[in-house]
């Protein structure tokens, strides 16, 4: 939870040991993403910053639409939390629990399908220039992913 100096001050903490241990295992590039919220991405660009390492943290969020499927988004680390959320508003919805909650909001599907929230940021000039987005794709019994039979239809339209 966040909200008062003690609970922000335990946010950064956890941020930068974070941080330090992918500074320790020589990871130089990570990203930070939860379902359908960034509420916990700037601690953790804040505490690369602060270290003034090599590691290079990538904006993120998870989105799972209403034809079970899931993507994960990645945005440009030069990217501030007013793209993060614009994003998050092409989410029918959707919404987020405030800053200072302790867990995110309940996570329910975007009222979407993978398809239209592709066209929907491929369309967007602030978004498709600032974001990639990485369907889901694996195989056999995996959680809500697009290669399953009957997709390849719907996945070659995607551009």
């Amino acid at each position: 939870p966040g909200g008062n100096a003690k609970k922000e001050q335990a946010r950064m903490d956890w941020a930068k040991a974070f941080i330090s241990e992918c500074r320790n295992r020589n990871i130089e590039l990570i990203s930070i993403t939860d379902h359908h919220d960034v509420t916990f991405v700037p601690y953790v660009i804040a505490a690369a910053e602060a270290e003034g390492s090599f590691t290079l943290v990538l904006p993120g969020v998870e989105v799972t639409c209403n034809d079970n499927t899931q993507c994960i988004v990645l945005f440009d680390p030069s990217t501030t939390q007013l793209v993060w959320n614009h994003f998050l508003g092409k989410l029918p919805g959707v919404s987020q629990a405030p800053p200072e909650e302790s867990k995110i909001a309940t996570v329910v599907n975007a009222n979407t399908t993978i398809l239209y929230l592709v066209q929907t940021v491929t369309n967007d000039l602030i978004l498709r220039d600032n974001c990639v987005m990485l369907p889901h794709f694996s195989a056999g019994t995996a959680h809500k992913h697009l290669n399953e039979d009957g997709n390849h239809e719907r996945l070659a339209k995607i551009e």
